[in-house]
This record gives C-alpha cells, sequence and structure tokens, in this order.
C-alpha cells in the first residue's frame, strides 16, 4: 500500500473515485491498527474476563470498518465484470476470518515498510 500511495498520490488522482479509494488507503493504516490492537485484542481480553479493556472505544472501530467495506461493495457492484454474491455467511465469515488475516498481515507490512526492509513482490 505504501509502495502505491508513494507512487501515486491520491490528490493528483484524475477521478473522483480514484482520489477517494486513494485517501481511503491512507485511512486503512489507522484501521488496522485499531482493529487489531483495539478490537481483536479488547474481544480476546473480555472473552477471558478482563473487561476493563472493552468499552465504547473498542466498538467505535466497526463504524470505520463497516463504511470502508460497504464503499467497496457499492462500488464493485457497479462493475459489470464483477459478480457480487449476497451472502450472509460469506459476510460473516469476511469479518470473522478474512479481516483479522488481513489486518495482520497489512500490520507485517506497515512494518517493512517503516524499517525499510527489502521486499520482494513473487509474479
Amino acid at each position: 500500500m505504501f509502495e502505491g500511495l508513494h507512487a501515486v498520490r491520491p490528490w493528483r488522482q484524475s477521478s473522483l473515485y480514484a482520489g477517494y479509494f486513494e485517501a481511503l488507503n491512507a485511512s486503512i493504516v489507522y484501521l488496522d491498527l485499531a482493529y487489531v490492537f483495539g478490537f481483536l485484542g479488547g474481544t480476546l481480553l473480555a472473552l477471558t474476563g478482563a473487561t476493563w479493556f472493552v468499552g465504547w472505544m473498542t466498538l467505535l472501530t466497526l463504524p470505520g470498518l463497516i463504511a470502508g467495506s460497504a464503499s467497496v461493495y457499492a462500488f464493485q457492484r457497479g462493475i459489470r465484470a464483477v459478480r457480487v454474491r449476497h451472502s450472509a455467511l460469506g459476510l460473516a465469515c469476511f469479518f470473522a476470518l478474512f479481516q483479522p488475516i488481513q489486518s495482520l498481515c497489512s500490520l507485517t507490512g506497515y512494518a517493512q515498510a517503516l524499517t525499510r526492509c527489502r521486499t520482494a513482490w513473487k509474479a
């Protein structure tokens, strides 16, 4: 993500949608941090009986996650080549499985970018 933001600045996009999604990418760093350490961490602590961390601040990570997912869904629904399936089970699996794994992988990538570790993309 950082490589993409460095190559193409959000404020230099020619279309409104492209600029919006680039700006959304910049906010994803905060959402990934809040989701992993706030929501997931707070949920795990609550499951172990430590409810002192879970509160309104933990729940405030959800609107950002929902708004980002809803905007991507709305955009993809307008693309003819993309077939959108309306599945409640798929949505539940996305939030329960895919999102935590993706956020953890993203945090690893952010750390690599910030420490300027050498990364290689496989084709």
